[in-house]
């Protein structure tokens, strides 16, 4: 089919879907820090309870997990944190064993000794932010927006309990996160 036959099939979109569309061009980049990700939070709780239509609250609804997700998929990364191991090195120059050792001990040990302080911090958060997680499933679950207690849990947990020691850290956490704290 030509482009000028596909161009005329397609639909013209309503204009209520485009005017809610058009709030979410900021979605097309894929690389939102955890920051952005608060913000956008923030702004989808705010924005839920305005809404009038059904099918827009059910889609704000669903940014909301999505975002509660990202944040909680993204403190997991950063917990999951694997130290770097040079043994295939190692083994490659077994000659230089030791210093490879040496090395490998090197680039672990301020993390080891810096990362276990905050990883504390970040675990307590990490429980406290999965009651947040289980708070949008359950209000998703129940297709429930209109009176959303569970949102509550969602609205307040994030500015009170993201550990600040952790911003700029590794996992794309924005320096000025602690400021939001």
């Amino acid at each position: 089919m030509s482009a000028s036959g596909a161009a005329g099939l397609a639909c013209p979109v309503p204009r209520a879907e485009s005017e809610f569309f058009s709030a979410y061009e900021w979605c097309l980049d894929p690389r939102l820090t955890v920051e952005d990700l608060f913000v956008r939070l923030e702004e989808e709780l705010a924005r839920v309870r305005l809404l009038t239509e059904p099918w827009q609250r059910e889609e704000s609804l669903g940014n909301i997990y999505l975002f509660v997700c990202a944040i909680a998929c993204t403190v997991d990364d950063d917990l999951a944190r694997r130290p770097t191991y040079l043994a295939a090195v190692r083994e490659r120059a077994r000659r230089f064993a030791p210093a490879v050792h040496l090395v490998q001990f090197l680039v672990n040990a301020p993390g080891a000794v810096i990362g276990r302080v905050g990883a504390k911090r970040l675990e307590r958060f990490s429980s406290r932010w999965a009651r947040c997680v289980d708070a949008a499933c359950r209000e998703i679950a129940a297709r429930c927006v209109e009176d959303a207690p569970a949102l509550t849990t969602v609205e307040h947990t994030p500015a009170r309990s993201f550990p600040s020691g952790r911003a700029g850290e590794g996992c794309g956490f924005p320096k000025d996160c602690a400021a939001r704290t």
